[in-house]
């Protein structure tokens, strides 16, 4: 699936080193495309909307959001 700018995606898997989950969700904020393969740098937010910290991953690491998702909270 290719994704684009701007869009809220949820985490597909934990990523290692970070304080980043699986299903936490985050906004592509940039697209690598010169790079293969894709990287995609994605920026998390906190629930009240202050910036939490950005990490770039590859697209094995993001998943779409879907209509039978519901949104929950955790604490960091």
């Amino acid at each position: 699936m290719n994704y684009e700018l701007y869009i809220e995606i949820a985490l597909a898997k934990n990523i290692r080193g970070t304080k980043f989950k699986k299903n936490d969700l985050a906004t592509i904020v940039e697209i690598f495309s010169e790079e293969n393969p894709l990287k995609y740098e994605l920026e998390f937010y906190s629930t009240i909307g202050e910036p939490l910290g950005k990490a770039v991953v590859t697209q094995e690491y993001i998943k779409p959001l879907s209509k039978t998702s519901i949104v929950s909270m955790r604490e960091l």
